[in-house]
Formats: C-alpha cells, sequence, structure tokens
C-alpha cells in the first residue's frame, strides 16, 4: 500500500474558513443544506515502496505527495482542495529523497482522486450496482484556491479578452465554445478535470465540460493579511 487515506473536515466548505467557495456552490446548486457538508478526502503518500527498475526490485522513500478533496456524490460535486504530487514533491525537495528518486506507481492526481470518488461513492453504502449507478452522477468539478501562476495567467487573460477582471460570484462564465473557456481548461488546473473524465470514462460515462465560471474569494495569506483567491468550478455534461 503506497498511500493512507484519511478524512479531515473540509475548509473550502467550512463558513469560518476565510476564503471558503460555500456561498458560491449553495447558489450554483452544487451544495446541499449546511447541515449536510460533503466528506472530506485525504490521500497521503506517506508510505515507502519498492518498484522494479531495470528488472531490480528497488526501495524508494514516501514522497508525501498529498491530495485533498471535498465530495458529495448526491449533489454531484467534486472540490479539488490542496494538491501536492508524489512528482511534485521530488521536484521541489530533491535533498530529501534518497538518490534516484522516483515516484509510486500510483501517483497521477486524476487517477488518486478518482478513487477518492469511488469511495465516497461506496461510503453511501448498497450493492456494487447501487455504486456503479452513482458514479456516473458527477456534475460540478471545482478547484479551490488555485495558487498556480500559469493557471492565474489564463484566468486574467481571458477575463481581459472580455473587458472583466477576476471578481466575487457570480463572477464570469465561459462556455467550451469560447477561446478563452478552452484556455481555461487547457491551464494546469483544467487539463487534470478533462483527463479525469477520460481516463475513467467507462464508469463515469462519457462526459465533457460544458463550461467554466471563474470567481475570487477573500482569504488570508501566510500572514494573517487578506489576498485574492482564484477559484474555478467546470460544469459537467453528459455526451
Amino acid at each position: 500500500m503506497q498511500w493512507t487515506a484519511t478524512r479531515p473536515d473540509s475548509l473550502a466548505l467550512a463558513t469560518a474558513f476565510d476564503g471558503n467557495i460555500v456561498d458560491a456552490l449553495t447558489k450554483l446548486g452544487a451544495l446541499g443544506p449546511l447541515e449536510e457538508t460533503p466528506e472530506g478526502y485525504y490521500s497521503n503518500q506517506n508510505q515507502d515502496f519498492r518498484l522494479e527498475v531495470d528488472g531490480i526490485l528497488t526501495n524508494f522513500d514516501a514522497t508525501y505527495g498529498h491530495y485533498a478533496s471535498s465530495i458529495d456524490v448526491n449533489t454531484g460535486l467534486f472540490v479539488a482542495e490542496d494538491n501536492y504530487s508524489p512528482k511534485e514533491m521530488i521536484k521541489n525537495n530533491g535533498g530529501k529523497y534518497r538518490a534516484g528518486q522516483m515516484p509510486p506507481s500510483l501517483d497521477n492526481w486524476a487517477d488518486v482522486t478518482y478513487l477518492q470518488w469511488l469511495q465516497a461513492a461506496t461510503d453511501l453504502g448498497g450493492k456494487p450496482r447501487d455504486i456503479n449507478a452513482r458514479l456516473p452522477n458527477l456534475k460540478y468539478f471545482a478547484r479551490f484556491h488555485i495558487i498556480n501562476t500559469e493557471s492565474q495567467g489564463i484566468i486574467n487573460h481571458a477575463l481581459k479578452n472580455v473587458g472583466e477582471q477576476l471578481g466575487p460570484w457570480p463572477g464570469r462564465s465561459f462556455s467550451m465554445r469560447t477561446d478563452e473557456g478552452k484556455a481555461i481548461l487547457g491551464s494546469p488546473n483544467g487539463r487534470g478535470v478533462a483527463f479525469f473524465l477520460y481516463q475513467h470514462k467507462d464508469l463515469l460515462g462519457i462526459k465533457t465540460v460544458g463550461s467554466v465560471t471563474v470567481f475570487s474569494t477573500t482569504g488570508k495569506d501566510p500572514k494573517g493579511n487578506d489576498e485574492t483567491w482564484y477559484q474555478a468550478v467546470f460544469i459537467l455534461r453528459n455526451l
């Protein structure tokens, strides 16, 4: 087992947490009553592992990459909250690991987070056919607190093209028929959503992204000062 799964509280959906997106998702219809707050799912690559390298079974260190999400299968909501892949951990913290460190075989965000979606569907109970029937209910894919500077730049450029700036909900929506929508979907925080849908279409059904809404909330920087947080919600549709 390369990953450990835990169930933390959601930050994106906690009304007491600065920068949360509760109001936006509620108005969108993607969030039920607050007393039914979606479950948090946290996958942490905190275990040493072995991989075959040039025919030799080799030991590697835990990378401590992690993916944190909040999920409500009933409303079809998936919120990607905090994501740091094993590959990125190795790239940015190389000196912490043994020479030749590699990521685990299960590394990709789209695959680990799909297992979170599957677990959330399983947690609702029922027989395998009941669980499988819930999997295609995915309707909303939110990317919370986007810190990737390339993604931020693409969002800014898309808004500039239509004479707008990033602002609070309702923000600005772009159809995937527009160049701006396509550009945001092609950003680092968008293309993972597209790959998630493509990679798992056998169980999710054939889906596509119909539109994306970008908006801001006011969060806190590490010093406790207000700062603008970039948010995006991709609206899915069946083909």
